[in-house]
């Protein structure tokens, strides 16, 4: 049995928004810590890693460990009835097989909504040694992402000492955006680094830039992009496998 609110709607929207975008159904684990949520699409070119830390939500009543599987779109269905600063809150009793959606807004709204079985694959977070770290405005990178898609299929991030360079090339031109070190949040070079990827998933992915402050991006050389979205009281993280073009011979 679990009952748990968030204060405002707002956080849960977005995030089952950009993870929908990605998988069509998932499992919420709801633990002592709060609400985690490890997805990879089907290409298994992007993986995603949320965890809510109870902290942030305004209730939170938990008997034991529960994992419930729900259909991401029947799901976003309801939470679209919910308003920004409406309340949102998820119930579920240890017998019963429904996840309990309640809205307020001044009256209690309340909705059930069956739960699912959702296969329940390992999936493990790589630990990989990157060599370059920078942290930007989140805003700004959704912007970045936009103008690239105007002329490219792909986006090329390449970190030096001094720099990070983000561009895009395509028939139609090319679109070159630069910060300098002292243009960063923050900023770690130990190893200059290239790698390029669909930009496809990146727009996916950057619907969590929109309750983000800022983004941490993490490069190495033909690594997957790590993208850490900086959310008080919530860790947002995308893996996004890179676009390894075939040599000729």
């Amino acid at each position: 049995m679990f009952r748990i609110a968030f204060p405002e709607s707002k956080l849960l929207k977005n995030l089952v928004d950009v993870i929908s975008n990605f998988v069509d159904e998932v499992n919420f684990r709801v633990n002592e810590e709060g609400i985690s949520i490890r997805a990879m699409d089907s290409s298994r070119v992007a993986l995603l890693d949320v965890k809510i830390g109870r902290e942030i939500l305004e209730e939170f009543e938990l008997d034991q460990e529960e994992v419930v599987g729900i259909d991401l779109d029947r799901f976003e269905k309801i939470l679209k009835r919910a308003k920004a600063k409406n309340s949102i809150g998820l119930e579920k009793e240890t017998e019963e097989n429904v996840l309990k959606i309640i809205i307020r807004n001044g009256a209690r709204r309340e909705f059930e909504l069956p739960l699912i079985e959702v296969a329940e694959e390992e999936i493990r977070i790589p630990e990989l040694d990157y060599k370059a770290t920078v942290e930007i405005d989140a805003d700004y990178f959704l912007e970045i992402i936009k103008d690239i898609d105007i002329i490219s299929d792909y986006v090329t991030f390449l970190a030096d000492e001094n720099k990070l360079k983000i561009f895009g090339r395509g028939e139609l031109g090319s679109v070159n955006v630069v910060f300098r070190r002292e243009e960063a949040l923050s900023f770690e070079v130990s190893e200059s680094c290239e790698a390029t990827f669909g930009i496809e998933y990146l727009k996916d992915i950057l619907s969590g830039a929109k309750i983000a402050d800022t983004v941490r991006i993490f490069l190495g050389k033909d690594l997957p992009l790590k993208l850490e979205f900086v959310i008080p009281g919530c860790n947002l993280v995308f893996y996004l496998a890179p676009r390894i073009e075939e040599s000729v011979e």
